[in-house]
């Protein structure tokens, strides 16, 4: 199971995380002209993995749909991009998102901007 960990300098409550983005688009912030956009997501959570990365991969090639998100409050094999280690002590908040994309290479790299901001938006209309 999961339970309380730091972001920031917050304490964040993952059961309440969790709870709170079952709720629809709108309350995570999501403008209702790109709700139609919003994959499904089918959230995953963990206390401790490997790599996010790699179980998220795993289960992605097994068929999972875009969407899936796996969340681990701590990892112990992390990797970022160009297989850089990832330091991932206990405390934070870890995830990978498996998506499906219909762009080319090019416009890739607006999907980590556009990830970040939705994720800071989603935080702050929580409350976090």
């Amino acid at each position: 199971m999961y339970g309380p960990t730091e972001l920031g300098r917050h304490l964040l409550d993952l059961p309440q995380l969790h709870r709170l983005l079952q709720q629809p688009p709108r309350h995570l912030g999501v403008l209702p002209e790109w709700s139609g956009i919003r994959p499904r997501f089918q959230i995953q959570w963990v206390e401790e993995t490997t790599s996010t990365n790699q179980a998220l991969m795993a289960q992605m090639t097994q068929g999972a749909a875009a969407g899936t998100v796996f969340i681990a409050a701590t990892q112990r094999a992390g990797r970022g991009q160009w297989g850089r280690l990832w330091q991932s002590p206990p405390g934070g908040l870890y995830l990978s998102l498996g998506l499906r994309p219909e762009i080319t290479a090019p416009y890739s790299l607006y999907l980590t901007l556009a990830s970040a901001w939705g994720l800071a938006t989603s935080f702050e209309n929580l409350g976090f």
